[in-house]
């Protein structure tokens, strides 16, 4: 694995948290549950609900222990839901002094163990062009509480078993995932890139771990990430935090019979403590 330190951290023209009306693609929606209620991210400035991403389903645990999601239309462009306010405590956007609009992610150990916004799923064979999600963030919340392990972004393989046919993956894992990890191998204080490179493994020693530099905390901290699959002519996947950058072989991914889909928020996956994580920008490009 090639690991090395970026001169600078670039975004492509695409959406991002204050811009750009999209088209939704044509793909077929789900819930999981198929049941579920509809949630939207609330929005603090106007006490309404808002939409939030055309391409994008995000999955919310609520206080009544379900999931409930909900396919956006937009991407925080202005465009207001009028559909019931759900999720107001642990997903929702504020208009932050200095920072301008932000979407929120909170996680409260004793009622949620994740909120995430998804994309759309992608055949795990799609490398040209290259898929790409970014986004910048602030880790926010009390130290006292917070979790000692979290991920804020992930790549995760689609349990609709009407794209994912292959019946040999495992997809209750994800593929790969950036977490903030409190102390690991003597490191304190980082971010690391948590890969799975045999989607038909994720026993205790399946995975890669890759340290990925500090993480940045505090009243004006600023954190990135860059999740893009399919480089080095469709053979890698490049991950980048904060500057730091690893790539992974997913050559054993590659298959037309896997979905896989990005995803952002807070997920502490069952670990003691909360997680609130406030995204500036968010980015997707060629889906």
């Amino acid at each position: 694995m090639n690991k090395n330190k970026l001169k600078r951290f670039t975004m492509p023209a695409v959406v991002s948290l204050a811009c750009a009306f999209l088209v939704a693609p044509s793909y077929a929606d789900y819930c999981e549950p198929a049941s579920s209620s509809s949630r939207s991210p609330y929005d603090n400035t106007t006490g309404n609900t808002r939409t939030a991403l055309s391409v994008a389903k995000h999955q919310y645990q609520g206080d009544d222990g379900k999931y409930d999601c909900i396919s956006y239309s937009q991407m925080l462009n202005g465009e207001y839901a009028s559909n019931t306010t759900g999720g107001k405590d642990y997903f929702y956007f504020n208009n932050d002094a200095n920072v301008g609009d932000s979407l929120y992610f909170k996680v409260n150990e004793s009622v949620v163990s994740r909120t995430e916004l998804r994309l759309q799923s992608f055949q795990a064979d799609s490398v040209d062009p290259s898929p790409r999600f970014s986004g910048t963030f602030k880790i926010r919340g009390s130290k006292a509480v917070r979790s000692e392990d979290f991920t804020v972004a992930q790549l995760h393989v689609d349990t609709n078993t009407s794209l994912t046919t292959d019946a040999n993956v495992i997809t209750n894992s994800p593929m790969l995932r950036i977490a903030y990890i409190h102390s690991r191998d003597g490191i304190d204080n980082h971010f690391w890139a948590i890969f799975r490179p045999n989607p038909n493994d994720n026993g205790s020693g399946a995975y890669e771990y890759v340290s990925l530099g500090e993480a940045v905390t505090g009243a004006a901290n600023d954190n990135s990430f860059i999740m893009k699959y399919g480089t080095n002519s469709g053979t890698k996947i490049w991950v980048v935090t904060n500057g730091e950058s690893t790539r992974f072989d997913i050559s054993q991914w590659k298959q037309d019979d896997i979905y896989i889909y990005h995803k952002a928020g807070c997920y502490t996956d069952g670990d003691v403590g909360d997680c609130q994580i406030q995204f500036t920008e968010l980015h997707k490009s060629n889906y």
